[in-house]
């Protein structure tokens, strides 16, 4: 062999390791995009920072209950589905109830869960149940809870300047049970401001956009079904797995939920107020039990999109 030839064969087998390198290391840092009806999730665990939400027996907080629950929802999620989860908060931090629903019109979400825990004034007061928005209220009894869940917030907001707290200063006085917050946890998220595309399309400034509006106005109608339909499913999951009372499926003006631009829903898991209910919310078994539920009502949801939507179903998750 001369030399030429020599240097010739050793070049191209340099050349083919080095593109064979490159080529793995592409496929290794490409990110999986999801390929279903449902590709991004954002959960909101409900109240945080000096928002605590209910106090119940023994110190629990809302706010700390919904964040555990919320954490281990994204990791049952994303057992289930090919989507990405995304939590509104993954620390003891105040956000603005419009905030929330913004970071998932920002991410574009395809479902927006908001989690909280209910209270009364009677201790026997008992069950689940989820709201999709309405401008009118199921009851009294939903329109008083959207009151007290919105004007909480608002309160809140009118007098901090963008006060937040550290999962630290978490007192283990507001942890009943030693495990209630041994979850783990994931990264914080950065912070997201109101689209210029949601300013325009809140306040339209010109007759070429009663086209838009008129369509965003259809994509409503379309979420809002959605909302429902998800909202039952759900509901259903919840109650088979947990074995709650069924306080049925409600509509209320949560101001949480306006906003959203994709079906969207909010979960009552139980009564912080009983104290029965109480123990059991605290337990991480039980929490683990809900966050089950609920990510099975969203497959199941997201089961009857594809089916409707014509994808073609690979899927064993259950």
């Amino acid at each position: 062999m001369s030399i030429i030839s020599k240097y010739t064969s050793l070049f191209l087998v340099v050349f083919l390791l080095a593109v064979f390198t490159l080529d793995a290391y592409g496929a290794n840092n490409t990110k999986h995009k999801p390929s279903g009806p449902i590709k991004m999730i954002v959960i909101d665990p409900g109240h945080g920072g000096n928002d605590t939400g209910a106090i119940g027996p023994r110190g629990l907080r809302e706010k700390n209950l919904t964040l555990a629950i919320a954490k281990l929802l994204k990791v049952e999620l994303k057992k289930r589905i090919d989507a990405d989860v995304v939590l509104t908060r993954t620390s003891d931090k105040y956000l603005d109830l419009y905030e929330r629903t913004d970071i998932a019109n920002n991410l574009d979400a395809d479902l927006f869960i908001s989690v909280h825990v209910n209270a009364a004034y009677r201790k026997g007061a008992k069950g689940v149940e989820t709201f999709f928005l309405n401008l009118e209220a199921s009851d009294d009894e939903a329109r008083k809870l959207a009151a007290f869940e919105n004007s909480a917030s608002d309160t809140i907001r009118d007098s901090t300047d963008d006060v937040y707290f550290d999962e630290g200063t978490i007192e283990r006085s507001d942890q009943p049970d030693d495990n209630f917050m041994e979850v783990e946890g994931v990264p914080d998220l950065p912070t997201y401001s109101l689209s210029e595309r949601q300013n325009e399309r809140d306040v339209p400034d010109s007759v070429a956009d009663d086209l838009q509006t008129i369509l965003w106005d259809l994509t409503q109608t379309e979420s809002h079904h959605q909302s429902a339909e998800v909202a039952e499913i759900i509901q259903y999951s919840i109650i088979r797995e947990t074995g709650g009372k069924n306080r049925g499926v409600k509509q209320a003006p949560f101001h949480v939920l306006i906003g959203a631009t994709m079906p969207a829903v909010l979960i009552e898991m139980g009564f912080i107020s009983n104290p029965k209910e109480a123990r059991k919310l605290a337990q991480k078994t039980s929490q683990k039990k809900i966050a089950t539920a609920i990510a099975r009502g969203v497959l199941a949801f997201e089961k009857k999109l594809r089916k409707r939507n014509g994808y073609v179903n690979v899927s064993d998750k259950r």
